[in-house]
């Protein structure tokens, strides 16, 4: 049986028992019983401590452990996912690594059996996945004028992506998914193939999130900020989308040509519209700090 967090997060927050039991309306005996496992705390006072320490009721009890912490575990399955992913997309070749199953999911089987059944299309990993993460890794090296490189063995491709792409440990979103993926996992006595697979594209799918947020955050000029406006993300969204289906009912080859010269031109005109409020919008501060002036 696991035993409760009550003592540890009470410490944590510098609170003796007769505080915790001040704050919960309760004795201090109960805390104690608590704490000790003598009692059982009803549903409605394990909710009560879980809002008062800020964690789950699992978390509480000792049933799951704090998906926020970064373990090791965590840096090498993100690790191995971009490296998977990255070099899987460059190489054309979409099986998932024997290096998962050993070091992520704990799977004792051999490396020959383990490549026979992950080089089968139907348990190879998302070629879309692999595109989108490969493409957003390159516009952030780019972006920061950095080469990638490629390395071997656990322990190097580990410390090269957590070094080159450390903003990823500071996502919590990601590294709660990641650590509550692993730990569903793992309590699994066994595992099916296509389920792995599944999690691992989940992995490259947040990892690739995660890019494009720093991207935008760090990288985003006055110019692209213009993208940010309702009214440009609206009408570019609709051009997206007219253009998807425009592709998808296309009946020829010609069709398909002439539907992308279409988007290539809606796309300039959607330009052309920023270019002019840009031009607009630098007339009216020009004007506005010409009347400023003039009225000090």
């Amino acid at each position: 049986m696991a035993k409760n967090r009550i003592k540890e997060l009470r410490t944590k927050k510098g609170l003796s028992q007769a505080q915790l039991a001040n704050e919960l309306g309760v004795s201090n005996q109960i805390i104690s019983f608590y704490e000790n496992d003598k009692r059982e705390p009803k549903i409605e006072m394990w909710q009560k401590l879980a809002d008062f320490f800020g964690v789950s009721i699992p978390y509480l009890k000792g049933i799951e452990p704090d998906f926020l912490e970064v373990t090791e575990q965590i840096k090498i399955a993100l690790s191995l996912t971009i490296n998977n992913y990255y070099f899987g997309y460059k190489n054309n070749n979409y099986s998932l690594t024997y290096e998962f199953g050993k070091e992520i999911f704990t799977i004792a089987d051999d490396k020959k059996k383990w490549n026979a059944i992950f080089s089968e299309d139907k348990y190879q990993i998302s070629k879309s996945d692999a595109r989108k993460l490969y493409d957003y890794v390159n516009k952030y090296f780019e972006l920061t004028g950095k080469k990638i490189r490629s390395v071997t063995g656990i322990n190097s491709i580990t410390n090269y992506w957590m070094k080159e792409l450390n903003f990823l440990l500071q996502d919590e979103r990601l590294i709660r998914y990641t650590s509550r993926d692993l730990f569903r996992l793992n309590e699994k006595s066994r595992l099916s193939s296509s389920r792995i697979v599944h999690t691992c594209d989940r992995f490259a799918n947040r990892i690739s999130k995660s890019i494009y947020q720093k991207i935008i955050s760090d990288f985003s000029t006055d110019l692209g900020k213009y993208i940010d406006q309702r009214k440009y993300r609206t009408e570019l969204g609709i051009l997206e989308n007219n253009f998807d289906l425009a592709l998808r009912t296309a009946d020829s080859i010609q069709n398909m040509r002439e539907t992308i010269d279409d988007y290539k031109n809606a796309l300039n005109a959607f330009v052309d519209k920023i270019q002019l409020d840009e031009s607009k919008g630098k007339v009216a501060v020009s004007l506005s700090r010409s009347i400023l002036a003039l009225n000090p």
